[in-house]
């Protein structure tokens, strides 16, 4: 490290270039979307989309609301539907990835062996049937709200 760096950066300090801003780190600036979006998921209980362009930080504010749902007692898991979606996928791995990404970003996935689940289900259910089946799931195995 130069002088320069060292003169300019306090020790300890990282800088995120790209990328989600991890939650309660001191770079994340703070904007009225973020009570709005906590207000609106843990006071209204809305379900609420963002939509922004690239780079805006759309996924910095939702690991800052996830970690303010929490500290207040909800269970909050979300899904970044990019990480999913791509061209071709049929219904089934749309399903299963979204049921995957939801789960991962529970705690300890709340204890659902999500293959054994998936392998299990009826087969007369659709793989949109399924969603609702896993919310279910979800509800049965929670011991607090869940957002």
């Amino acid at each position: 490290m130069s002088p320069l760096d060292a003169a300019v950066r306090p020790s300890g300090f990282d800088y995120v270039v790209g990328g989600r801003v991890p939650a309660g780190d001191p770079t994340y600036v703070r904007r009225r979307a973020d009570d709005e979006l906590f207000r609106a998921l843990f006071d209204d209980h809305h379900l609420c989309y963002l939509l922004n362009t690239r780079q805006m930080g759309k996924t910095s504010l939702c690991v800052q609301a996830s970690q303010r749902l929490r500290e207040n007692g909800l269970l909050c898991g979300w899904v970044d539907l990019q990480t999913i979606v791509s061209r071709g996928i049929t219904k089934e791995e749309f399903c299963y990835g979204f049921h995957r990404r939801l789960l991962a970003s529970l705690p300890d996935k709340l204890g659902i062996d999500l293959d054994g689940w998936w392998d299990n289900a009826p087969q007369r259910l659709d793989p949109i049937q399924m969603f609702g089946e896993f919310f279910d799931l979800l509800r049965s195995r929670a011991n607090t709200s869940i957002v």
